[in-house]
């Protein structure tokens, strides 16, 4: 490793913002992504890159860029593979902004981004979270994959969360540290690959406002070697974690009302479509009854759609 540099300040008139960045076999995406990330408008920006054990070239090409820009890529390397969701908790521990951003190290922002978060955070102090609209690409041509939706919401997105799932892009957003540390004070690493970002914006949503600034801001590369693309019935992980979530803070429950049965059904419907899609008819069935028992209005609808589609 390089001799270490002095690091940025954090300060009122110009917060310091600690991308997360977690690395695994990373070396032909990452110089793009960090690039995309240190070369932002607002300078006052950290990335702090925590890789998993990368066999590869991942380390030195972090190394090399960092070179580029002294004091402000900060390295929390890992030994051993353990996860992303462990990873970006050791990169949260190194880093030192009162604004955090989440940036894969295969994933780019576009210009502008970063500068026009923190003008909302300063603007809305009651927002612990801002996000924006993103688009994915094709890793080996670059084009965009239609599908993506690039407006957002904002308000109060509690319910809308928890009943519809995560919508909001882990690469778009930065949140407060404040307002993580105000529930658990770090990211959920139960699980290898998942729930650490949806997890972490339930808990911000039950105290803040969430602000989203609709056009693309960021881009989601899509290549063989993507963890999303390979959990399977991911719609499981997303029940386990809600029913956590709700045991974990059980003013949830108040908050979400009617919500929370409807929520849960909506998907285990998910889950059932997900198992027909793959042929498994009676796994879908199974996990459709699970509907019905806890929302029997929204399983019979769901069913007649299926019959009239």
């Amino acid at each position: 490793m390089a001799e270490a540099q002095p690091r940025l300040e954090d300060t009122p008139d110009q917060p310091l913002v600690s991308v997360l960045t977690a690395t695994y076999e990373s070396a032909p995406y990452l110089e793009q992504t960090l690039e995309s990330a240190l070369g932002q408008s607002y300078t006052n920006l950290e990335v702090v890159i925590a890789d998993d054990g990368s066999p590869d070239d991942t380390v030195a090409v972090a190394e090399s860029v960092g070179r580029r820009y002294p004091g402000r890529v900060v390295f929390a390397p890992g030994a051993n593979r353990e996860g992303p969701c462990k990873r970006r908790n050791a990169a949260l521990a190194e880093a030192r902004g009162s604004l955090i951003c989440w940036l894969d190290g295969d994933d780019v922002w576009l210009p502008g981004k970063i500068e026009r978060q923190v003008e909302v955070m300063r603007a809305r102090p009651d927002a612990g979270l801002v996000y924006t609209g993103f688009e994915a690409f094709a890793s080996d041509t670059g084009e965009a994959v239609p599908g993506t939706e690039p407006s957002t919401r904002s308000g109060d997105l509690f319910v809308p969360l928890f009943v519809e799932g995560n919508f909001i892009g882990t690469l778009t957003v930065m949140f407060r540290r404040e307002a993580l540390d105000r529930r658990s004070g770090r990211l959920r690493d139960a699980d290898f690959v998942y729930g650490d970002d949806y997890w972490a914006w339930l808990e911000i949503a039950l105290d803040w406002k969430i602000e989203g600034i609709d056009g693309v801001l960021a881009r989601y590369r899509i290549h063989e070697a993507n963890l999303s693309r390979k959990q399977g019935n991911h719609y499981l992980k997303r029940i386990e974690l809600l029913e956590e979530f709700v045991r974990a803070y059980p003013e949830a429950k108040e908050r979400l009302g009617a919500s929370r049965r409807s929520g849960i059904a909506s998907h285990y419907l998910f889950a059932a479509g997900w198992e027909r899609e793959r042929g498994s008819r009676l796994r879908g069935l199974g996990y459709w009854l699970r509907a019905a028992v806890r929302d029997p209005a929204s399983a019979l609808a769901a069913a007649r759609r299926r019959v009239t589609a």
